[in-house]
């Protein structure tokens, strides 16, 4: 999907449901590198389970900050994990494995945790790539695949100001192009 298209909040929503509502379940979020959670999904997650929306911070379970895993008290865990070290991953066995960002995730620890997730795999991505292992390996495949498409339009929460950014890019406004911002492929992608 493309920026802003709530992606990231609407795949969390789901795997917080499925924790609270599925005792002992092991969620893993991957990114390749494990410190961009703190600025990416770790604060979308505390605002998913916050008062903003579920309102269950305080009440479901605990986050160990420096583990970086969410323990639900029905034993469920939510756990944000790096993919830079493919070694790494070996014997982190997951229900669900959330693949954010997958474009940046290499092929070897994909495979290393598909070895290990039991259910579940979801991949998300701004598509400014044409050529990568989830186009040729994964969305090709004839069965067991479900995709989704969305854009900021997906999006009812963005501000006017988001949305006037988000359009500043479409290269078929005559209005961008004599701003100079019409830009293809920032569209295509974002």
């Amino acid at each position: 999907g493309s920026t802003r298209s709530s992606k990231t909040i609407s795949i969390i929503q789901f795997l917080i449901l499925e924790a609270v509502e599925n005792p002992d379940t092991i969620i893993r979020c991957f990114r390749h590198d494990g410190s961009t959670h703190n600025s990416t999904t770790i604060p979308s997650f505390m605002f998913c389970m916050g008062h903003e929306m579920f309102n269950l911070w305080d009440t479901a379970g605990s986050f160990n900050k420096s583990e970086k895993i969410y323990s639900f008290s029905n034993g469920s865990k939510i756990c944000f994990d790096a993919t830079n070290e493919p070694m790494k991953l070996h014997g982190k066995e997951s229900d669900i494995a959330w693949f954010n960002e997958v474009m940046e995730i290499t092929w070897d620890a994909y495979t290393q945790i598909a070895y290990r997730c039991k259910d579940l795999k979801i991949f998300d991505f701004n598509p400014s790539l044409n050529q990568h292992w989830v186009f040729s390996k994964i969305m090709s495949r004839e069965s067991g695949v479900a995709y989704r498409h969305s854009t900021y339009i997906d999006n009812p929460f963005l501000t006017d100001k988001q949305v006037s950014a988000i359009e500043s890019y479409d290269p078929n406004d005559p209005v961008n192009k004599r701003n100079n911002t019409a830009d293809e492929w920032a569209w295509n992608v974002y």
